[in-house]
């Protein structure tokens, strides 16, 4: 009984609404159904764009659930914000920086009947990323030098700061460097010197303007001081089984070496330097490439031969004594930077060796 009474109820609303007629005589020219905008309003229900989230820069996949009776449709994104592959039910954000944006998607059938609905997008901030610090590997301590830094940031309306960072046995310094960006890229620069000789490692960080940071080091940057003075040692040290490639017996076998730059303004040290090797074989130092005091330690690099043969590199580290034992370590490689030979494990010298450095 209730299900017919709320027929009949709906065909009289129906009926007196105009929307249909018995057959005889023409159709009614009324307004039609009054409900028609609101049930087409009612087929847009349930629209909406999925939660999303992603960082500056890169692309951010939205999704959207719209029914398929839309024959249109308009994304709509912030300024900073760029939409691209837009359809019906997605589409793809990139904004070039961080926070939340509020995009929305507009859409409308053939009936007339359009929704709009609307989405917070949380994007996050994207660190910068630091490239190969660019500065000389040898300078003259006291000296100025420029250094430099290129970096990248995908949030393109990031702005940078950069402080780099020497550190070396008896150096730690901090400085502030200059930044030149623009549209996501620029370069962190600075202008030092370094205050004494040494072996320093350098970092160089780039920050944008949300705390996110890039980080590059170079380790070793070699500082010479011609007024350090000059090395002078002889004596003998036992190198162990092992220590050169062509003679893998211990021996103990004499050095004796002077390294020092010739004046104040050289930009490379002079000398001499011999030492023998297992087997009866000498190597002898053709040129230098730095000598560097560091207290009680010193350390050299250079190229010569062993038995008149060219194509060799040497390094060595004294200990001139103080708080030390005197010792000596010596290390041959070959172009191809092979080992030729190295008496690590067996650098103590002799009774009677001695190693000093003179001012």
């Amino acid at each position: 009984m209730r299900r017919q009474m709320l027929a009949g109820a709906l065909g009289a609303a129906v009926v007196a609404a105009g929307g249909c007629h018995d057959g005889a005589g023409p159709a009614p020219t009324g307004p039609g159904l009054a409900g028609a905008p609101s049930l087409a309003v009612a087929t847009m229900e349930g629209t909406r764009i999925g939660s999303a989230s992603g960082s500056e820069g890169a692309a951010v996949k939205l999704s959207a659930t719209a029914p398929a009776s839309a024959s249109s449709f308009r994304w709509s994104a912030p300024a900073g914000c760029t939409l691209s592959g837009q359809s019906r039910t997605g589409a793809s954000l990139s904004c070039a920086d961080n926070g939340s944006f509020e995009v929305s998607l507009a859409l409308g059938d053939a009936g007339g009947a359009s929704v709009t609905t609307r989405q917070s997008i949380v994007i996050k901030n994207a660190a910068p990323a630091a490239g190969e610090i660019k500065m000389p590997e040898l300078v003259r301590a006291g000296s100025s030098f420029a250094a430099s830094l290129p970096f990248t940031d995908k949030g393109k309306l990031d702005t940078h700061t950069a402080t780099w960072a020497f550190n070396s046995s008896y150096v730690r310094a901090t400085k502030p460097g200059t930044v030149s960006e623009g549209n996501g890229s620029g370069t962190a620069s600075l202008q030092y010197a370094f205050p004494r000789g040494g072996f320093y490692d350098v970092k160089a960080t780039v920050a944008d303007k949300d705390g996110g940071k890039g980080v590059a080091e170079k380790w070793n940057v070699i500082a010479y001081d011609p007024n350090a003075g000059t090395l002078q040692a002889v004596g003998s040290v036992f190198t162990p089984a092992g220590s050169y490639a062509n003679d893998p017996g211990g021996a103990i076998v004499d050095f004796g070496l002077e390294i020092g730059y010739p004046s104040p303004s050289a930009q490379a040290p002079a000398g001499r330097l011999a030492f023998g090797l297992p087997g009866g074989g000498v190597f002898r130092a053709t040129s230098f490439r730095y000598l560097v005091v560091e207290g009680d330690h010193v350390y050299a690099e250079g190229n010569g031969t062993i038995d008149g043969r060219n194509g060799y590199s040497f390094y060595l580290h004294a200990v001139s004594g103080g708080d030390f034992a005197p010792e000596v370590r010596f290390k041959i490689e070959d172009r191809h930077y092979n080992y030729v030979f190295d008496n690590d494990g067996g650098t103590a010298l002799e009774e009677g060796g001695r190693v000093r450095v003179v001012r």
